[in-house]
């Protein structure tokens, strides 16, 4: 299982192939839905197994999280085109 930062910094690089400031605009808007779902963490749409994914902007990425007490773990910045629940596999 790829970790999420590992899936964020794998999707920096990438959009920063792209295009001038891609990759920093990758970054902020994966930020922005970490901090939407820090401030309401019930906001994101309800997945398998208490799972949670919030969309991020403009991107064809989501921020996959559960949320515990106390605490709000993120499990992957998944691309759209990743087999869903992958972030569960062992």
């Amino acid at each position: 299982m790829a970790s999420a930062e590992a899936e964020l910094l794998a999707g920096i690089a990438f959009y920063s192939e792209q295009a001038d400031n891609l990759g920093s605009r990758f970054y902020q808007a994966v930020f922005t839905a970490v901090s939407i779902l820090n401030q309401f963490p019930d906001a994101g749409y309800q997945l398998p197994a208490n799972f949670r994914r919030v969309i991020v902007k403009t991107f064809p990425y989501s921020v996959i999280y559960k949320e515990y007490p106390g605490e709000i773990v993120i499990f992957a910045v998944a691309h759209h085109r990743q087999q869903p629940g992958y972030w569960q596999q062992p």
